[in-house]
Protein backbone atom coordinates (compact mmCIF):
# COMPACT_ATOMS: atom_id res chain seq x y z
CA UNK A 1 0.00 0.00 0.00
CA UNK A 2 1.29 3.44 -0.90
CA UNK A 3 1.52 6.01 1.91
CA UNK A 4 0.23 9.49 1.22
CA UNK A 5 1.64 12.40 3.18
CA UNK A 6 0.27 15.92 3.17
CA UNK A 7 2.02 18.95 4.62
CA UNK A 8 0.33 22.28 5.07
CA UNK A 9 2.48 25.31 5.81
CA UNK A 10 1.25 28.69 7.03
CA UNK A 11 3.06 31.97 6.39
CA UNK A 12 5.72 32.67 9.04
CA UNK A 13 5.12 36.32 9.87
CA UNK A 14 1.58 37.58 9.46
CA UNK A 15 -0.37 40.05 11.48
CA UNK A 16 -3.98 39.43 12.48
CA UNK A 17 -5.23 41.80 9.76
CA UNK A 18 -3.03 40.17 7.14
CA UNK A 19 -4.29 36.77 8.25
CA UNK A 20 -7.94 37.90 8.00
CA UNK A 21 -7.33 39.35 4.53
CA UNK A 22 -5.60 36.16 3.40
CA UNK A 23 -8.41 34.09 4.91
CA UNK A 24 -11.07 36.13 3.10
CA UNK A 25 -9.12 35.86 -0.17
CA UNK A 26 -8.82 32.09 0.27
CA UNK A 27 -12.57 31.79 0.89
CA UNK A 28 -13.32 33.82 -2.22
CA UNK A 29 -10.94 31.69 -4.29
CA UNK A 30 -12.47 28.43 -3.15
CA UNK A 31 -16.11 29.50 -3.38
CA UNK A 32 -17.74 27.09 -5.78
CA UNK A 33 -17.93 28.52 -9.30
CA UNK A 34 -21.46 27.24 -9.66
CA UNK A 35 -22.57 29.06 -6.51
CA UNK A 36 -21.44 32.40 -7.90
CA UNK A 37 -23.22 31.65 -11.17
CA UNK A 38 -26.38 30.63 -9.33
CA UNK A 39 -26.57 27.36 -11.24
CA UNK A 40 -25.96 24.64 -8.63
CA UNK A 41 -26.16 24.48 -4.84
CA UNK A 42 -23.07 25.77 -3.01
CA UNK A 43 -22.57 22.50 -1.08
CA UNK A 44 -22.67 19.89 -3.78
CA UNK A 45 -22.50 16.27 -2.63
CA UNK A 46 -19.54 14.26 -3.95
CA UNK A 47 -19.33 10.46 -3.67
CA UNK A 48 -15.77 9.15 -3.44
CA UNK A 49 -15.17 5.48 -4.28
CA UNK A 50 -11.65 4.34 -3.44
CA UNK A 51 -10.53 1.24 -1.56
CA UNK A 52 -7.45 2.97 -0.08
CA UNK A 53 -8.47 4.57 3.26
CA UNK A 54 -5.60 7.08 3.08
CA UNK A 55 -6.64 8.22 -0.39
CA UNK A 56 -10.28 8.40 0.76
CA UNK A 57 -9.21 10.63 3.65
CA UNK A 58 -7.05 12.84 1.43
CA UNK A 59 -9.77 13.31 -1.19
CA UNK A 60 -12.32 13.99 1.53
CA UNK A 61 -10.06 16.62 3.10
CA UNK A 62 -9.46 18.33 -0.24
CA UNK A 63 -13.15 18.39 -1.17
CA UNK A 64 -14.38 19.51 2.26
CA UNK A 65 -11.80 22.28 2.26
CA UNK A 66 -13.47 23.59 -0.88
CA UNK A 67 -16.94 23.39 0.66
CA UNK A 68 -18.25 20.11 -0.73
CA UNK A 69 -20.20 17.50 1.19
CA UNK A 70 -18.41 14.16 0.88
CA UNK A 71 -19.75 10.61 1.01
CA UNK A 72 -17.46 7.59 0.85
CA UNK A 73 -17.66 4.07 -0.53
CA UNK A 74 -14.78 1.57 -0.20
CA UNK A 75 -15.92 -0.69 -3.05
CA UNK A 76 -17.97 -0.69 -6.25
CA UNK A 77 -21.08 -2.40 -4.88
CA UNK A 78 -21.42 0.06 -1.99
CA UNK A 79 -20.75 2.94 -4.38
CA UNK A 80 -23.58 1.85 -6.68
CA UNK A 81 -25.98 1.60 -3.71
CA UNK A 82 -24.94 4.99 -2.31
CA UNK A 83 -25.36 6.59 -5.72
CA UNK A 84 -29.01 5.57 -5.81
CA UNK A 85 -29.60 6.50 -2.15
CA UNK A 86 -27.82 9.86 -2.03
CA UNK A 87 -28.12 11.41 -5.52
CA UNK A 88 -24.57 12.82 -5.65
CA UNK A 89 -23.71 15.79 -7.85
CA UNK A 90 -20.54 13.96 -8.91
CA UNK A 91 -18.63 10.71 -8.34
CA UNK A 92 -14.87 10.35 -7.93
CA UNK A 93 -14.07 6.78 -8.91
CA UNK A 94 -10.92 4.70 -8.65
CA UNK A 95 -10.31 2.41 -11.62
CA UNK A 96 -8.82 -0.39 -9.52
CA UNK A 97 -11.54 -1.31 -7.04
CA UNK A 98 -11.95 -4.77 -5.53
CA UNK A 99 -14.57 -6.87 -7.30
CA UNK A 100 -15.99 -4.87 -10.19
CA UNK A 101 -13.47 -2.40 -11.62
CA UNK A 102 -14.19 1.28 -12.18
CA UNK A 103 -14.72 0.89 -15.92
CA UNK A 104 -17.53 -1.62 -15.41
CA UNK A 105 -19.02 0.59 -12.67
CA UNK A 106 -19.09 3.51 -15.12
CA UNK A 107 -20.78 1.32 -17.76
CA UNK A 108 -23.48 0.44 -15.22
CA UNK A 109 -23.97 4.06 -14.16
CA UNK A 110 -24.27 5.31 -17.74
CA UNK A 111 -26.74 2.56 -18.69
CA UNK A 112 -29.10 3.32 -15.77
CA UNK A 113 -31.53 6.23 -16.40
CA UNK A 114 -31.40 7.11 -12.68
CA UNK A 115 -27.63 7.66 -12.71
CA UNK A 116 -26.63 8.35 -16.32
CA UNK A 117 -26.46 12.13 -15.80
CA UNK A 118 -24.13 11.96 -12.78
CA UNK A 119 -20.64 13.04 -13.89
CA UNK A 120 -17.85 10.62 -13.01
CA UNK A 121 -14.20 11.56 -12.68
CA UNK A 122 -11.67 8.76 -12.52
CA UNK A 123 -8.91 9.22 -9.95
CA UNK A 124 -6.44 6.42 -10.53
CA UNK A 125 -2.89 5.23 -10.10
CA UNK A 126 -3.12 3.82 -13.63
CA UNK A 127 -1.30 6.36 -15.72
CA UNK A 128 -1.28 4.59 -19.08
CA UNK A 129 -2.95 6.32 -22.02
CA UNK A 130 -5.06 3.26 -22.82
CA UNK A 131 -6.79 3.44 -19.41
CA UNK A 132 -7.33 7.18 -19.82
CA UNK A 133 -8.81 6.77 -23.31
CA UNK A 134 -11.03 3.92 -22.15
CA UNK A 135 -12.38 5.94 -19.21
CA UNK A 136 -13.14 8.98 -21.34
CA UNK A 137 -14.66 6.85 -24.11
CA UNK A 138 -17.03 5.29 -21.56
CA UNK A 139 -18.27 8.76 -20.61
CA UNK A 140 -16.06 9.90 -17.73
CA UNK A 141 -15.95 13.68 -17.29
CA UNK A 142 -12.20 13.50 -16.62
CA UNK A 143 -9.36 11.12 -15.77
CA UNK A 144 -6.95 12.30 -13.08
CA UNK A 145 -3.77 10.42 -12.19
CA UNK A 146 -2.54 9.88 -8.64
CA UNK A 147 -0.83 11.61 -6.99
CA UNK A 148 -3.32 14.36 -7.51
CA UNK A 149 -2.96 18.07 -6.82
CA UNK A 150 -5.60 20.05 -4.98
CA UNK A 151 -5.84 22.53 -7.85
CA UNK A 152 -6.43 19.92 -10.57
CA UNK A 153 -8.96 18.02 -8.44
CA UNK A 154 -11.04 21.06 -7.51
CA UNK A 155 -10.85 22.49 -11.02
CA UNK A 156 -12.04 19.25 -12.58
CA UNK A 157 -14.80 18.74 -10.00
CA UNK A 158 -16.11 22.28 -10.37
CA UNK A 159 -16.07 22.09 -14.17
CA UNK A 160 -17.95 18.77 -14.25
CA UNK A 161 -20.60 19.98 -11.79
CA UNK A 162 -20.97 23.23 -13.75
CA UNK A 163 -21.42 21.32 -17.04
CA UNK A 164 -24.06 19.10 -15.43
CA UNK A 165 -25.94 22.11 -14.05
CA UNK A 166 -25.88 23.92 -17.39
CA UNK A 167 -27.04 20.78 -19.22
CA UNK A 168 -29.92 20.31 -16.77
CA UNK A 169 -30.86 23.98 -17.10
CA UNK A 170 -30.79 23.72 -20.90
CA UNK A 171 -32.85 20.50 -20.90
CA UNK A 172 -35.37 22.08 -18.54
CA UNK A 173 -35.73 25.10 -20.84
CA UNK A 174 -36.17 22.83 -23.86
CA UNK A 175 -38.89 20.82 -22.16
CA UNK A 176 -40.81 24.03 -21.36
CA UNK A 177 -40.50 25.33 -24.93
Amino acid sequence: MQTTRVAIAAPQSTTVNQHETMSNQAKAQRAPISASAGVTPPRARILVADDDPEMQALLQLMLKWDGFEVLEAPNSEEMLERTLDSDPALILLDVMLPGVDGFEVLRRLKSDPRTCAVPVIFVSARSDQQARRQGLALGAADYLEKPISLRSLISSVRAAIQRRAVTELFNSALSRA
